[in-house]
């Protein structure tokens, strides 16, 4: 029993090592991997690149972007219309997909998601993978200025939780969030996400490996780093 457990797992790593490059030569990129655009621009493009050695087919779909007090939503939407909705590269070709937005964006940004699904070839007789890349397009009418964003610390029961609100009229990027207690231990947030904030929006993070008591001796400190705004301060639970 023993032998036939080692030669099942013998072909088990074989057969790995057999996909893993089929599963390497799916590449796509894209660039650029976001777009904002300015007041009175409604029009922008990315350009899709097939890194592989087999054609691509790729579906791109504009979704409008929300979020919850936990949660991503994408809603289908017509107000963001991508040419062509259907692409097929040849290896180490590109394709221009371009976007245009039919409705004029209001005096609050408005965050909208672009879709790129590679469609798997069923009768390449190779195992493939679907891919999904997603970019994120920004909007406004106006000049949306900074990001004001508000930080707490609430403790609902005996559940803290990281609480961000986003006053602005533009998005913010939370690139690099971290939370480190006054010992230094490094607090987890869970369901972090995305790194971004977007306007208007209320987000929760509930807290998880905090040591001692739970009360408003509880102090943290909160740092990002990376593009647009950076927030460095303690926080107390209210």
């Amino acid at each position: 029993m023993l032998r036939d457990f080692t030669v099942r797992c013998a072909l088990m790593v074989i057969c790995l090592c057999v996909l893993a490059p089929q599963a390497l030569a799916q590449a796509l990129a894209i660039v650029p991997i976001t777009q904002q655009l300015p007041p009175q621009q409604r029009t922008a493009s990315f350009t899709l690149t097939n890194h592989s050695d087999s054609e691509a087919l790729v579906q791109i779909r504009g979704y409008a972007w929300s979020q919850t007090e936990s949660d991503e939503v994408y809603t289908p939407t017509t107000e963001l219309a991508v040419s062509p909705p259907f692409a097929k590269i040849a290896p180490g070709q590109k394709q221009v997909i371009r976007i245009l937005l039919r409705t004029p964006a209001g005096m609050s940004e408005k965050a909208y998601r672009v879709f790129f699904d590679q469609i798997p070839d069923r009768l390449s007789g190779k195992v493939e993978m679907a891919l999904r890349l997603t970019v994120p397009v920004f909007s406004s009418a106006q000049p949306a200025g900074d990001p004001d964003v508000e930080w707490r610390l609430e403790l609902v029961g005996d559940k803290p939780a990281l609480v961000a609100i986003n006053h602005g009229k533009q998005h913010a990027q939370l690139v690099n969030l971290s939370l480190t207690a006054a010992d230094g231990q490094a607090i987890k947030l869970k369901g972090v996400g995305l790194p971004y904030l977007l306007s208007g929006t209320e987000r929760r993070w509930p807290l998880q490996g905090v040591r001692g008591r739970l009360d408003k001796s509880l102090r943290l400190h909160l740092q990002t780093s990376g593009p647009g705004e950076h927030w460095d301060q303690w926080l107390e639970i209210k």
